[in-house]
């Protein structure tokens, strides 16, 4: 489950990384979560509204249907949010995003 405590540490590195580097492009691999408490998903929410012009996109490995369902609902607001059902569909759109990054083209 994620708690308040979770969400404030996601959030801290979420604009600690924005500010250094000016965009993200984030994947997180949240297959063994099966709840959160409501706080969580609206701090990560509202954070990540907050710095919009510098998230490129998230990627969520997921299992659970309220998991899944939280970040739906986030996603109204935020439009940028990808949820991968499978860990083989989740870590093929890590790779594409790492080769797109690195120099040479290679992972």
């Amino acid at each position: 489950m994620l708690v308040e405590a979770g969400a404030a540490a996601i959030e801290e590195v979420l604009l600690r990384r924005v500010a250094a580097e000016g965009r993200v492009l984030v994947f997180n691999d949240w297959e063994a979560m099966t709840d959160y408490e409501h706080v969580t998903r609206t701090r990560l929410t509202a954070a990540t509204i907050s710095v919009l012009h510098a998230v490129e996109g998230g990627h969520f490995l997921l299992q659970s249907r309220v998991v899944i369902f939280g970040v739906q609902i986030a996603n109204t607001a935020i439009r940028k949010l990808t949820v991968h059902p499978s860990r083989a569909v989740f870590e093929r759109a890590l790779e594409d995003a790492l080769r797109q990054r690195a120099p040479d083209g290679t992972v």
